[in-house]
């Protein structure tokens, strides 16, 4: 998995917020998400409209903020922008109807670092096995480090590693536990 697409989970906050979005949710429960995306250009706060309903994706303002009806749009702007226009430009004839799909799909194989089947015809078997609601958290156990991410699991990999101190990763399991003895880390530099 490319270290640049794991979401470090800052605090129990931050840990909360992510959850209680999840990859494809069509509401928030919190209205602010702070995650760093490494591909953007530059390290954004992302803000979950309260009207989300009724709108969708609007470009970035004068405070530096992106505004999104989702964290499903959220991961359609950041991740699949540049793949998708490299599909369109190679030629392949996506009807309208599966655009959304297909930048979906996009995204979700970037997270999950796999590499993506450009094949058409495979694409909606690929699909309905991807389940997007659901997200692993992983655990560094080296005791100096344990930082907690929060990553998609679909089934790719069963060993991940740390991207920072390269330790073996454990599922955390207690989702409904406070991050009690796991060590608060700080925010990581990561280049723009």
């Amino acid at each position: 998995m490319p270290k640049n697409s794991w979401i470090e989970v800052i605090d129990e906050k931050h840990r909360l917020e992510y959850l209680a979005t999840s990859f494809s949710a069509l509401g928030a429960r919190s209205e602010i998400l702070e995650v760093i995306f490494p591909t953007m250009h530059l390290k954004q706060r992302i803000r979950l409209a309260p009207n989300y309903k009724k709108m969708g994706p609007r470009p970035k303002t004068t405070s530096g903020e992106y505004f999104f009806r989702s964290v499903k749009h959220v991961i359609e702007f950041s991740f699949c922008l540049s793949e998708y226009r490299r599909l369109e430009s190679a030629g392949f004839d996506l009807s309208e109807s599966m655009h959304a799909t297909m930048r979906l799909y996009l995204g979700i194989c970037n997270i999950a670092g796999i590499e993506p089947r450009v094949c058409i015809n495979t694409l909606w078997e690929l699909i309905t096995h991807v389940n997007t609601n659901h997200v692993m958290e992983v655990v560094c156990s080296k005791k100096n480090c344990g930082r907690l991410y929060i990553l998609p699991s679909f089934g790719f990999r069963s060993t991940y590693v740390c991207p920072i101190c390269n330790g073996s990763m454990a599922r955390w399991m207690a989702k409904s536990k406070s991050l009690t003895g796991i060590k608060k880390t700080r925010k990581v530099n990561r280049p723009d």
